[in-house]
């Protein structure tokens, strides 16, 4: 149960002016505390300008999507989130589960872009449908 923030700088002419992202990964439904408050707040602390959530938040097989929603809902107060469904989050919906996505879809006007949509600069990154298990 630790957390580690790696820091890298990124140099590019293409880049106006600094920016902070935080990137979260590959959580798989894990809590760091009852409501993964101490994860929020290392986030807080980084001051990000955006914050990408790339993938597997939950696992193909978890009854419900709440931990990655309820640490969705601390996020959306720190900086805008982006989410890109990971595998399991695909195993997850083929699976019957709608309450990730509907959640998704209810912060699609807010500082949350629609689910699998990234927003990268002018151009839209969709990614594919994983392979077959």
């Amino acid at each position: 149960n630790w957390l580690m923030v790696s820091k890298f700088t990124v140099k590019s002419g293409k880049v106006l002016s600094p920016f902070r992202i935080v990137l979260i990964s590959d959580l798989h439904d894990h809590r760091f505390d009852s409501c993964n408050a101490k994860l929020s707040e290392i986030i807080k602390k980084q001051t990000p300008d955006i914050i990408i959530i790339d993938g597997d938040m939950i696992n193909g097989d978890s009854e419900n999507a709440e931990t990655a929603v309820a640490l969705i809902h601390r996020l959306i107060d720190i900086a805008p989130v982006y989410y890109s469904y990971g595998n399991h989050e695909y195993y997850y919906i083929e699976a019957g589960h709608d309450d990730l996505r509907e959640e998704l879809e209810k912060w699609k006007d807010r500082k949350f872009p629609y689910r699998d949509k990234v927003k990268n600069l002018q151009n839209h990154v969709v990614p594919q449908k994983p392979r077959n298990r």
